[in-house]
């Protein structure tokens, strides 16, 4: 499986970086979750997220994870954040447009540290419940962020030159 053997989220953190990234990262989606009469689902699409906004929430988050093992870094003008942990992470995530409009219940993060990562979750959407961005966001009629979705969480153990044929897109 090529999304185990090349996580997502090192390889993403790599394209910012001039040598392969050190540790465990993961891609993290600042999202909208629906409630629906049983369950939760991620709101369809991705939000529209300042910088100023991810700076500001990135901030705060990353002061109420000092000292975690955790951080938050704004991945680029797409939105996304990244999720870095010194400490290595097994966790099974499944990426955000794969989860779009399901029960969330049954897609959330598994493996060794499944719980550890549902924690963090956890502990951040608290954070965002109340957050001064959020109640901008609403004044302006705009989603709220009120959880991130961590998905494609691993490390570059071993890197292999290849010399493959350009690829382009727009999707981390």
């Amino acid at each position: 499986d090529l999304i185990r053997t090349c996580a997502p989220g090192p390889c993403v953190r790599s394209l910012h970086t001039a040598a392969p990234p050190a540790g465990t990262w993961g891609c993290a989606r600042p999202v909208h979750l629906l409630t629906a009469i049983d369950h939760l689902q991620l709101a369809p699409g991705r939000l529209v997220i300042d910088e100023a906004e991810s700076a500001r929430l990135v901030g705060d988050i990353n002061r109420h994870l000092d000292g975690s093992g955790f951080r938050l870094h704004v991945a680029d003008a797409s939105g996304d954040w990244q999720l870095e942990c010194r400490q290595p992470l097994e966790c099974a995530c499944v990426e955000p447009d794969t989860a779009s409009g399901l029960n969330l219940r049954d897609l959330m993060p598994a493996g060794r540290d499944g719980a550890r990562v549902r924690s963090l979750v956890n502990e951040i959407q608290m954070l965002l419940h109340e957050h001064p961005v959020n109640a901008a966001r609403l004044a302006r009629r705009q989603p709220v962020i009120n959880s991130v979705w961590l998905w494609g969480i691993g490390s570059l153990e071993k890197v292999y030159p290849a010399r493959l044929t350009a690829i382009y897109t727009d999707d981390a």
